[in-house]
């Protein structure tokens, strides 16, 4: 599926095509594109530039993000033309522009083998629905421009305080793949939750503190481990639970019109009337009341109605939902921080859930009758931005909080991805 160059010592997936064509631009909307001082000093020292920086603009740029404006009841980069075309790169060339913007999709991480690989954003359109240009002759110019590969972490922590090297806790990662493979995207997370616990008691059982288990001796405890584990039970839920609407008014509502152009890099100040709809916005995901204009979604959705469209993740688009998963793991993106390795898998539910929900809604919104690939693949995207590819760096406190209350009680990631299941 992927292959090395030799001469570069970067990964990236053989057949997968890229080229910037057929898009509404999505890379420069929603999102916040983080710039640096040098290319914010080029678009000051550009008088047609500097021109359209009204309002508060400046000041968001002098904060270290590129200001954005809306149109279409989105946001978008000030210096996006409405060709969808950058006036910043038409002016100035593709290298006066922000890394950020010069690098996307691509990002790049290096592995435990030293070789770097390539992270590429499901939430491009190119990207999504593999067409343009194979990627290869690209990667060395984009990663150049990302600014190098992000490190994996030197280690990472189990429930009872042990801390794992890399080839160890990529070990357990590799279980968690297969188990997603074997079971399904629910079933799969809820196994591979309770073999990392299992795994965990039978390193503290056999290895003495302050010692790594050597590799005969590590794959013995993988093995035991996996001896140890049931049948997952899933037991289907018709409404989320209360922690889920929660994660759904977060990031789902944070989707949703007003609330999307609700941000800190935004060129105009809030009316009355958004932050109104904001907050009517929230209370449609968490209580399931009134509609929702959700992005990339046509019409206007009810909360309260998307668990009227079947579940999917058992079916036949499961798959999708699992590749994507272990593509995140062999991304490694899980492990550029050191953290417990029940966050990162806590963190793979949570964009199950997210890939459900927002698929469910998707389809609503369409008429269909049940979730279908395209559906999935938007969605995917969706989470991909969202759950993966933030700004590094970024606090995301609900996001934070959520995750360590479902590692504190076991019980409470199947009640919380019951609803999907």
């Amino acid at each position: 599926m992927a292959r090395r160059k030799s001469a570069l010592r970067i990964v990236y997936p053989e057949e997968q095509r890229y080229e910037c064509r057929d898009c509404p631009a999505r890379c420069c909307k929603t999102w916040g594109i983080p710039v640096a001082q040098e290319v914010a000093h080029v678009i000051l020292s550009d008088e047609e530039l500097r021109g359209r920086l009204v309002g508060r603009a400046p000041g968001v740029l002098a904060s270290g993000t590129l200001p954005m404006i809306e149109r279409d009841r989105q946001l978008q980069c000030v210096l996006l033309d409405d060709d969808h075309l950058c006036a910043l790169h038409k002016r100035l060339g593709h290298e006066a522009l922000p890394s950020a913007c010069q690098a996307y999709p691509f990002g790049f991480l290096e592995d435990e083998g030293g070789r770097t690989l390539t992270l590429l954003s499901r939430h491009c359109p190119s990207i999504r629905d593999n067409y343009g240009h194979p990627v290869g002759p690209l990667v060395r110019d984009k990663l150049s421009q990302a600014g190098g590969a992000l490190p994996l972490a030197a280690r990472m922590g189990l429930r009872s305080g042990r801390t794992l090297p890399v080839r160890a806790y990529l070990a357990v990662a590799e279980v968690w793949k297969e188990l997603l493979r074997e079971e399904g995207p629910v079933p799969g997370i809820l196994k591979a939750y309770e073999f990392t616990d299992a795994f965990d008691e039978c390193l503290l059982r056999e290895v003495a503190r302050g010692t790594d288990p050597e590799p005969r001796q590590l794959q013995k405890l993988l093995d035991e481990a996996r001896a140890r584990l049931g049948t997952p039970r899933v037991r289907h839920r018709r409404r989320p639970i209360w922690q889920a609407r929660i994660f759904y008014a977060h990031f789902l509502g944070g989707l949703s019109y007003p609330t999307r152009v609700l941000t800190e890099y935004a060129v105009a100040r809030p009316t009355v009337g958004q932050r109104i709809g904001a907050w009517g916005n929230k209370l449609a995901w968490m209580l399931h009341v009134g509609t929702v204009d959700l992005l990339h979604v046509p019409g206007r959705v009810a909360p309260g109605k998307i668990d009227r469209v079947p579940t999917f993740l058992a079916g036949e688009q499961r798959e999708l939902v699992v590749d994507y998963l272990c593509e995140v793991i062999d991304r490694r993106q899980p492990f550029t921080k050191m953290t417990y390795l029940t966050r990162a898998l806590v963190n793979l539910g949570l964009s199950v859930a997210l890939v459900s929900r927002f698929a469910r809604a998707s389809a609503l919104g369409h008429g269909h009758a049940e979730v279908t690939q395209g559906d999935v693949a938007e969605a995917v995207g969706v989470a991909d931005l969202l759950m993966t590819h933030r700004r590094e760096g970024e606090r995301n406190l609900v996001l934070d909080n959520l995750q360590l209350v479902l590692m504190s009680d076991p019980r409470l990631l199947p009640r919380f991805l019951a609803s999907e299941a």
